[in-house]
């Protein structure tokens, strides 16, 4: 049943990333979660949960990524979540950052409602993550966990992650850094903001290695797209889209390409115009 929630988990980051990536970054990010998941694939609740919260978070980001309502749908999924494993209130906590990122890419005649529907969503959930045996009071128990303090040092799965000597985790760590670094990659503050918070988690305790491998690629899939070579429209985009209909005595070849090159443009411009504008 382990191995078939960890398949189930990769095969829903699997359907998500290629949405966005081409075939071999998506093949390189579900090997590198396989491997930080790998030593945690026991039989134990916070494995099964794994399948619930990739789809939660991923359901999450993809609604910010389309500019799209809250997924209410998935409601009854933080219903399950919490009567399998307390790592739920990692889902409750996770709605702050991306609401907030979803208002601020909304419109400003836009962010009233935006901001409604997502606190709206947040109160559905909380009320969604109460509905267990014990209620409201399931919600604490994350707390009280945490504020045992030095005794959670003596279980191994508790503690920070050792780099006396290398590892798989530090390879992957080190080879995305140096990824990011050679290809510029940049990233809006409230992504940096919850790629930090996993990559903080899975450094402060080796049990979330497994966050950081499922939920850091979900954070990636549109900001990759903004970032592609391909897809950045070129100082004379702007020219060339409001130019295509006076060189009409060009060739057709030519003509076509302008117009599949401006029919791009005008696509990246409707559905990111704010990184469009930031790239001027």
């Amino acid at each position: 049943m382990a191995a078939a929630a960890v398949a189930t988990a990769l095969g829903l980051l699997t359907r998500f990333l290629l949405r966005e990536w081409q075939l071999n970054a998506t093949l390189v990010a579900v090997l590198c979660a396989l491997s930080l998941t790998a030593p945690h694939i026991l039989a134990r609740p916070h494995i099964l949960a794994l399948p619930v919260m990739v789809a939660w978070i991923a359901a999450l980001i993809r609604a910010v990524d389309t500019r799209s309502a809250p997924p209410w749908h998935l409601l009854p999924l933080m219903t399950l979540w919490t009567n399998l494993h307390g790592s739920f209130t990692f889902g409750l906590a996770m709605i702050a950052p991306i609401a907030c990122e979803a208002l601020w890419r909304a419109s400003p005649s836009a962010r009233p409602v935006v901001a409604r529907q997502w606190l709206s969503f947040a109160l559905l959930a909380l009320a969604a993550a109460c509905l267990n045996p014990y209620g409201p009071e399931m919600i604490l128990v994350t707390f009280r966990t945490v504020a045992l303090g030095a005794a959670l040092t003596t279980v191994a799965e508790w503690r920070s992650q050792d780099f006396t000597h290398l590892g798989g985790f530090e390879v992957i760590i080190l080879g995305a850094f140096g990824f990011a670094l050679y290809r510029g990659v940049t990233l809006p503050w409230l992504r940096i903001v919850m790629l930090f918070g996993v990559l903080h988690l899975a450094l402060s305790q080796v049990r979330h290695a497994d966050l950081l491998g499922m939920l850091a690629p979900i954070f990636l899939p549109g900001l990759w797209r903004n970032n592609s070579r391909r897809l950045l429209p070129p100082a004379n985009f702007k020219r060339t889209s409001r130019s295509i209909d006076a060189d009409s005595d060009d060739s057709d070849v030519g003509r076509s390409d302008r117009l599949a090159v401006a029919a791009q443009y005008r696509s990246i411009r409707q559905n990111y115009p704010n990184e469009c504008n930031s790239i001027r």
